[in-house]
């Protein structure tokens, strides 16, 4: 018999995880930092539900910024698995190395900031 126990024992959550595909989403469609629409969902005096956009694949945890070239949405980068901040630094870390093999990508933004 399957108790779906975890490796403690604990019963494990029945509600499915939202798919990884939701951050990079978030960050191409609201043009800023999965985080920053997070961090203003959660705000304690302006937040809202961020059931709010309509979509259910719009989500308020860290982890992925929007990528620009030429004034267009060209992509979003993610990364998941550590707190949302530490996500965060993955993913700049993660940009300045692909800006350093493929110098070619300068002039790409990406989570507000020009690189």
């Amino acid at each position: 018999m399957n108790n779906r126990s975890g490796a403690h024992g604990r019963r494990a959550s029945l509600v499915p995880s939202p798919s990884p595909a939701t951050r990079p989403f978030t960050a191409a469609r609201a043009g800023k930092p999965s985080f920053d629409v997070g961090a203003k969902a959660r705000h304690p005096d302006q937040g809202f539900d961020i059931a709010y956009y309509g979509d259910p694949r719009y989500c308020g945890w860290g982890g992925a910024c929007r990528s620009r070239r030429d004034g267009k949405v060209v992509g979003s980068v993610a990364v998941s698995g550590l707190p949302q901040e530490e996500d965060m630094e993955v993913v700049q870390l993660g940009i300045a190395a692909i800006l350093v093999l493929w110098p070619t990508w300068r002039g790409l933004s990406v989570c507000s900031a020009e690189l």
